[in-house]
């Protein structure tokens, strides 16, 4: 016995308690599988688009308001699928859903490069690549940062959304090489492979729907989580439940930023479908409008990180305000100074405020709703800011098939700007004790 306790006491360790293991928190490869989901669902569907749009159109005899309704395609689909994902993200799952959306995606567009018609191709378009897309894209991502993220929630919104900024960076040149060099065809059977090749591996290592599920907290916990060696998670915390349909939709300030967003992110999808054309009118070649919005890509991930960021600081109010009226004036040189120099210096700097939308919005709806009514409450907004959605770009299309004038066809939607301000100043500033603005 003696000999024994002696042990002991010469190895003070061996009764010592097991030390707990030390885990980096994952939040980092969130933002990695959310950034390649912006990169993916938005690049590959409205990145290529404006490149694309010419030579489709001649192919298929398609007028430009034909054309034009392939975006409002989208926001259709996207008015019925998105409320039923927001309401039924947690219970599918949200990395399951981005991996089917990541099979999808690629496939649709694959089958709208063998296309016989625009009416084939408007199907394959609606009922495979844009479901896809939804499915994978940005409610999706944003969920998975609100799930993990709390005070730099906005910043971190802004560096997935710079996904999409790597996007219309590298994808409208490289989309009109590979026209230049295969045709249109072969260019967007190309793309569709290379989007399968980048989102699938990441989705399937990089996604996990919570904390929890590696027994960790959301950002504003612990920032390093030990966990017992007896026990290799946390217990989860339990999630408040969400608030009723009716309840939401009866809110004030769900309208309010529903209309208000959508409203800007329909004129900023007018410029991204029509600029290339409108740059080619004016005496720029295809390779040339599409490095001009290669530059509009660039400088919206200086408007991302940088006005996001900027919205943790001083109040999502202060930047959303100064967005809309960044917007309004650029929008305007667009509209009445048709010369290669006002289109090149607006239609980039257009890419500074136009970046900053989608995690100005998330973080906003965040703010207002909370954690437990984020993905439901943004998934009811797509329905909701549909009409005006859906109409912007075929009415420009229609407009410029009657008129032959790019300017004139964009000052018909001067009036967005003015009114997204009046909407603004009526978002209350708190709700359910979080600050708006805040």
């Amino acid at each position: 016995m003696s000999s024994s306790h002696s042990s002991n006491r010469s190895d003070p360790e061996a009764s010592a308690a097991p030390r707990p293991l030390v885990r980096a928190w994952h939040g980092p490869r969130i933002l990695l599988a959310a950034f390649v989901s912006f990169l993916v669902s938005t690049g590959f569907i409205f990145s290529i688009f404006g490149v694309l749009i010419g030579d489709v159109a001649e192919s298929f005899g398609a007028s430009m308001a034909v054309m034009g309704l392939m975006p409002s395609i989208y926001h259709v689909m996207s008015s019925f699928v998105s409320p039923f994902l927001g309401r039924h993200l947690g219970g599918i799952g949200i990395r399951r859903t981005m991996l089917v959306g990541a099979c999808l995606m690629p496939t649709g567009l694959f089958a709208v490069s063998r296309a016989d018609s625009i009416e084939t191709a408007a199907l394959c378009f609606a009922g495979l690549a844009v479901l896809g897309s939804i499915a994978m894209g940005p409610l999706s991502a944003n969920t998975l940062i609100t799930n993990w993220y709390g005070p730099s929630r906005g910043r971190s919104m802004g560096l997935a959304s710079t996904g999409t900024t790597l996007a219309g960076t590298v994808l409208p040149p490289l989309a009109a090489y590979l026209i230049g060099l295969l045709g249109w065809r072969d260019a967007l059977a190309s793309l569709a492979l290379l989007s399968a090749a980048v989102s699938l591996p990441t989705f399937w290592l990089a996604a996990v729907d919570r904390p929890a599920d590696l027994g960790q907290l959301p950002e504003g916990g612990d920032g390093r989580i030990e966990v017992s060696p007896s026990s290799q998670a946390l217990e989860p915390r339990e999630i408040p439940r969400p608030t009723p349909t009716r309840t939401l939709i009866r809110n004030r300030d769900f309208w309010l930023i529903a209309l208000t967003f959508g409203l800007l992110f329909s004129v900023s999808l007018v410029f991204a479908t029509y600029m290339v054309l409108y740059g080619i009118e004016i005496g720029m070649t295809l390779q040339q409008a599409a490095w001009v919005m290669m530059g509009r890509s660039i400088t919206s991930s200086v408007g991302q990180l940088g006005l996001a960021r900027l919205s943790d600081r001083i109040g999502r109010r202060k930047v959303l305000a100064g967005v809309i009226a960044g917007l309004g004036v650029l929008w305007l040189i667009l509209a009445r100074t048709p010369s290669l120099p006002g289109f090149v210096a607006a239609g980039v700097g257009f890419g500074f405020f136009a970046g900053a939308l989608a995690p100005l919005r998330g973080s906003m709806v965040a703010a207002v709703f909370g954690r437990s009514d984020f993905s439901k409450v943004t998934g009811l907004m797509v329905p909701a800011a549909m009409p005006v959605q859906i109409a912007a770009v075929p009415l420009a299309g229609l407009l410029i098939d009657r008129t032959q004038d790019y300017g004139d066809a964009f000052g018909t939607f001067l009036f967005v700007f003015p009114l997204a301000a009046v909407m603004l100043y009526f978002i209350r500033d708190r709700h359910g004790g979080e600050s708006a603005s805040g």
